[in-house]
Order: structure tokens, then sequence, then C-alpha cells
């Protein structure tokens, strides 16, 4: 009987930082961030699990554990604001002032 290979898993963890995410405007009531995931040395398509961590409100928000595209290096996030703000620049501002951070 051949030995195979023994078979494991690649765990990594990380943030965007309280006081460093990204959030690009998307449309009016949406923001997207592309996250790097490069340092974690994946060479395939990993699985994601994400949450998002802050001070207020963001158990308002929809689309946190939504990973889109992923690849080995990097997914994008989308989230939507469900109306709370007029529109997605201040949906940004707002997610920044409040200290969001993205975990991975």
């Amino acid at each position: 009987e051949e030995i195979s290979p023994a078979k494991c898993a690649t765990v990594c963890a990380g943030s965007t930082g309280r006081d460093s995410t990204a959030w690009q405007a998307n449309n009016d009531h949406n923001v997207m961030m592309v996250v790097d995931i490069t340092d974690c040395g994946l060479v395939k398509i990993p699985t994601i699990v994400t949450s998002l961590e802050g001070s207020s409100r963001h158990w308002a928000v929809k689309g946190t554990s939504s990973g889109y595209f992923a690849t080995a290096t990097s997914f994008r996030i989308y989230l939507n604001n469900q109306g709370d703000v007029s529109n997605a620049d201040d949906t940004n501002n707002r997610r920044n002032d409040e200290s969001k951070a993205f975990r991975f």
C-alpha cells in the first residue's frame, strides 16, 4: 500500500484595521473593498469566513459574510447600508468614523 502525502489545511486570519479600512463607494448605498491575503501564502482559492467588527450600527449592514471573486491572493467584500444614510460617500465616511474593521 502506498503512503500518500499528508493532507494539511492552511489557516490564515487577518484584519483590515480599525483606522485603515479603505472602503470604496460602489453605488448609492454600497461600499466595497478588495482584501489582500497575499501574505497568507495560499496556493489555492481558500474557503473564506468573514465578519465586520465595529463600535456602532454594524449590525444593520448586509453582506458582511459574503466574499466575492476570491483568488489565492485576494477577495472582495460588498456591504449594503440599507438606506441608513443618503449615499455611499457618507456610508464610507461613517464606517471609517465608527472605526469598523473587517476580519477574515
